[in-house]
Order: C-alpha cells, then sequence, then structure tokens
C-alpha cells in the first residue's frame, strides 16, 4: 500500500481537496503545540511498513499514527509534520528531516537516526530505546519523559542547547543532563599509588 499524500496528487485533485476540506480526514487529536501547518489529510490508515522512500517529502503531512516500521527512510524530509503516535521501529532514517515536528508517543525503537534534523521538535513520551542517536543536531527539542539509552543520552547531553519555542522546555532539562549519572568505567575515580619495588 502506498503513501498517497496531498502533494503527490494531480493538480485538479490537489485543488478538489484543498477547497474541500471540511470533508477530509482528521487525527481526532488535539492540534499540536507547535501550530503545525498541515495540508490536509486524505487517508486514513497509512501503512508503510518495510517501504522504501529514501529521500522522499512528507513535509507539513499529518501523519499521526502512522506505522512505518522497518522503512528505508534515509535523507526523508518531515519537517514540520505531526507524526504524534507514529511508528518508526526498526527503520533507517540516516540524516532524515525531523526539524520542528511533532513526535510525541512515537516509537522510535531500533532505529538509525545518526545525522538527523531534530531541531525544533517535540519527542515527549517518545520510546528510542536501541537506537542511534550520534550526530544529531536536537536544538531547541523538547524530550520530556522520553526513553533513550544512556550511552545515547551522554552524546545528547555533549551537544543539546535551546529551548522548544512551543512547550517553553529547555532541552538540557527534558533529557535530564544535569541529574543523570553516567558510567565512568571500573575503579573510576580511585586514586592509584606508584609502590617502591626495593622498599620492604
Amino acid at each position: 500500500m502506498t503513501v498517497l499524500l496531498s502533494s503527490q496528487l494531480p493538480p485538479l485533485v490537489a485543488h478538489a481537496v484543498s477547497v474541500a476540506e471540511s470533508s477530509s480526514l482528521t487525527s481526532g487529536l488535539e492540534p499540536s503545540a507547535l501550530n503545525l501547518q498541515l495540508k490536509p489529510r486524505i487517508q486514513e490508515i497509512i501503512m508503510e511498513s518495510k517501504a522504501d522512500h529514501d529521500g522522499e517529502d512528507f513535509t507539513n503531512e499529518d501523519l499521526t499514527g502512522a506505522i512505518f516500521a522497518e522503512a528505508g527512510l534515509k535523507g526523508a524530509n518531515f519537517a514540520g509534520s505531526d507524526l504524534r503516535a507514529a511508528a518508526f521501529s526498526r527503520s533507517v532514517m540516516y540524516k532524515a528531516n525531523l526539524s520542528n515536528c511533532d513526535m510525541t508517543d512515537t516509537m522510535l525503537d531500533y532505529v538509525v537516526l545518526r545525522g538527523a534534523d531534530m531541531r525544533g521538535s517535540i519527542f515527549r513520551n517518545a520510546n528510542f530505546i536501541r537506537s542511534d542517536l550520534g550526530e544529531t543536531d536536537v536544538t531547541d527539542a523538547d524530550f520530556t519523559e522520553a526513553i533513550i539509552d544512556k550511552y545515547q543520552l551522554k552524546y545528547l547531553c555533549s551537544v543539546a542547547s535551546g529551548k522548544n519555542p512551543a512547550t517553553d522546555v529547555d532541552t538540557r532539562e527534558s533529557l535530564g543532563c544535569e541529574t543523570v549519572e553516567f558510567y565512568k568505567g571500573f575503579n573510576s575515580g580511585l586514586s592509584v599509588k606508584a609502590v617502591d619495588a626495593n622498599r620492604k
């Protein structure tokens, strides 16, 4: 099943959809705190498991509850989209654009997100278990109550900065950077004295 986005419709059909928004589908959720300007949703169920969407344009789409499990999404552009409660489990989203998205309650477990642009997005209650978050840009993102592995959290805390413009939450505070304790290695912090082998 192929995702049919409003941006991919023939011109006449796209125009008909734009003038008939009152009959377009809605997610039933309250509007996002990001005040997203979304295209009309024309497909109720979006199931794209194991599909290849590398480099595709998903900007400003209502993709709440969409399923992209095990999908190829390298370089895909989701900027400004509503992705609440969507599932991206085990997908490859290398260098994807996830900026200014609402990804509250989204499943992002076992996902390759390396190099992704996550600036200004909301990731409240999102699940990042066993995901690769290296080299991501998380400026102004809100990770309140998100589940993130400590070894990934350590990187995020090293680069996190700013405050989410919609929730007014500090990015580092949402990650718990000031309170989390990271593993420092075996015998870390112990001082070792040199012993004179000739001393009796």
